[in-house]
């Protein structure tokens, strides 16, 4: 038994296709895939941008306004003490 599964196996490792096989299959379906993707406009891409900056501004402007609350605050707990 153990001698048909070893036959077996290397029949099995036969079928197998090399290396440089697999690496160009592999970059031709990415290939077929990149073609596939619908890309933004530049418009797009320009008003995204945009409104990535004005969040990050806004987040930037929230932190630190909270920053400066907390530091506030405790500046009071520590002068009263």
């Amino acid at each position: 038994m153990a001698e048909e599964k070893e036959k077996k196996e290397k029949k099995d490792k036969g079928n197998k296709p090399g290396f440089l096989k697999r690496v160009s299959r592999s970059l031709r379906d990415m290939r077929g895939e990149i073609k596939k993707v619908v890309w933004p406009t530049k418009k797009q891409v320009l008003n995204n941008t945009g409104i990535v900056l004005v969040v990050v501004a806004v987040a930037g402007v929230a932190v630190g306004a909270f920053d400066f609350l907390l530091k506030f605050a405790v500046d009071l707990l520590l002068r009263s003490v």
